[in-house]
């Protein structure tokens, strides 16, 4: 099993009565991406919200989107979730057409070609 560590520049030397050569590869491991941080409200505006994040550790492989998620306080992430998504290279992004006088929560996962991180803390939005 690779962990991130193992990720180096590796060089093999031949040797022979003739002499040597050497070739390096520079190994990197890829993994899925870390959990998104600092989830926060920037704007809230009638139905319309805006928020920020923090990009995580990409797991060497560039973020290819992330997902807004989100749902009514009372409902439950299986079976109330709606889904907003985002291109990996924004770190802020609006969510609209929310219902008025519901209070809502939201998280965001992010997404490389490997797979996607843990969902980051919910927030809540009154």
């Amino acid at each position: 099993r690779s962990e991130r560590a193992d990720s180096a520049l590796f060089t093999c030397v031949a040797t022979n009565a003739f002499g040597s050569d050497d070739t390096s590869i520079n190994l990197i491991i890829q993994e899925v991406p870390e959990t998104p941080y600092e989830l926060k409200v920037l704007e809230k505006a009638g139905r319309n919200i805006k928020l920020s994040w923090q990009a995580p550790y990409n797991g060497n492989s560039n973020l290819t989107r992330y997902l807004i998620e989100f749902k009514p306080t009372k409902g439950t992430w299986q079976n109330d979730i709606d889904r907003v998504l985002v291109s990996g290279d924004e770190s802020i992004a609006g969510v609209f057409s929310l219902r008025p006088a519901t209070s809502y929560h939201f998280r965001i996962v992010a997404q490389n070609e490997i797979g996607s991180s843990g969902p980051s803390d919910t927030i809540t939005v009154e």
